[in-house]
């Protein structure tokens, strides 16, 4: 089931801001005050976060508790913006002509510097 913007936005106002999550999430953090991402990976770190599992947007349950995991801000930044893939020859390409698309060389000269 597909929801319009606008109800979906309406649904996540009312979720975010309702009394109703603000105690789902203090529970699931009093149950999992660990980052469950960071200690797969055996590390500690202190969970900040209630994070949906399925998105709400694609037809997660916004109430259910099987659909949630406590997580820190670091590992919810990845989940949301993850690390862009590094393409090698742009970089070689970025380095050796500077990012004005001139060799550095000819970049000194024109403004005024004596060549190398």
């Amino acid at each position: 089931m597909t929801r319009s913007p606008r109800r979906q936005r309406d649904l996540t106002e009312v979720y975010r801001k309702g009394r109703r999550w603000r105690k789902l999430r203090a529970a699931h953090l009093d149950g999992q005050p660990l980052c469950q991402r960071c200690a797969a990976k055996g590390l500690t770190v202190a969970a900040t976060i209630v994070h949906h599992v399925h998105a709400i947007a694609d037809g997660g349950d916004p109430w259910d508790p099987g659909n949630l995991e406590s997580i820190c801000l670091d590992c919810h930044n990845l989940e949301h913006n993850p690390p862009q893939p590094v393409n090698l020859e742009r970089a070689r390409w970025d380095r050796k002509m500077g990012r004005a698309g001139r060799t550095r060389q000819s970049d000194r000269a024109a403004r005024g510097f004596a060549p190398d």
